[in-house]
C-alpha cells in the first residue's frame, strides 16, 4: 500500500504546509495487514408490521453481496427439524445502497403473509 498527499494536507505549528508526495513518488507503507476478519452480526431489527428487517454488524459490508434469500427466520433460537417453525425468505427489496454496517430490507409480501399465517 502507497501513499500520497499534497501540500494542503497538514501544516505544522508555524503554519508551514507538509512537504508533498507525489504520484510516481508515493511513499510505501513499513507494515500493511489485509483485513482477515469477516463481519459478525450483532443485532437485527423487525418490524413485522411492515416487514422491516435491519441487519447490524461489527464492520462494513459489501451491499452488492446481501442475499436476502440466505437468510431464514425462526421462532425460537433451535428448532431442528420443524418446518413449521422456520421460514427461509425467497428475497426482499434493499434499502440500504451503499457498503454499510447496517444493511436494512423489506421483506417480501409473498413471505410476510406466509409468515404471519
Amino acid at each position: 500500500s502507497y501513499l500520497v498527499l499534497d501540500s494542503s494536507f497538514i501544516r505544522d505549528m508555524n503554519d508551514n504546509p507538509i512537504y508533498p508526495i507525489e504520484n510516481g513518488a508515493a511513499l510505501q507503507a513499513l507494515f500493511f495487514r489485509t483485513d482477515s476478519t469477516g463481519p459478525a452480526l450483532v443485532k437485527f431489527d423487525l418490524d413485522m408490521d411492515v416487514g422491516l428487517v435491519s441487519l447490524h454488524f461489527t464492520e462494513t459490508v459489501n451491499i452488492s453481496s446481501f442475499l436476502v434469500d440466505k437468510l431464514t427466520l425462526q421462532a425460537s433460537s433451535s428448532v431442528g427439524n420443524l418446518s413449521l417453525s422456520q421460514y427461509i425468505l425467497t428475497g426482499g427489496n434493499i434499502l440500504t445502497m451503499d457498503n454499510s454496517i447496517s444493511v436494512s430490507f423489506l421483506i417480501l409480501d409473498y413471505d410476510l403473509n406466509l409468515i404471519r399465517a
